[in-house]
């Protein structure tokens, strides 16, 4: 494993640190999701919760079967998701306070 990680590019070390980032991002944003059904008792957030978690894990899934080749590809849905995951979730607490 160590001799993998020392044939990496440079640009392959910094991916695998943005998509650690991309992980973090949708695992915050996911507990506050968690709790919201927990705290709501509305159960259909825990679901929502279960299959974006699903759907992030989706693209790294297909690269590890050889459908999606290009790292670069994968680490774009992941953001992608991220981004779509964040953003209206973000005005959703706005406009609650």
């Amino acid at each position: 494993m160590l001799e993998t990680i020392r044939t990496l590019a440079p640009w392959q070390v910094y991916l695998l640190g943005l998509e650690r980032i991309l992980a973090l991002l949708l695992q915050v944003g996911l507990t506050i999701w968690v709790y919201q059904a927990v705290r709501q008792k509305k159960w259909i957030y825990l679901l929502a919760a279960y299959a974006l978690h699903a759907l992030f894990d989706l693209a790294p899934a297909l690269s590890q079967v050889g459908w999606i080749s290009n790292p670069l590809i994968v680490e774009g849905l992941l953001a992608v998701e991220v981004v779509g995951f964040i953003f209206p979730n973000k005005i959703n607490l706005l406009q609650k306070q």
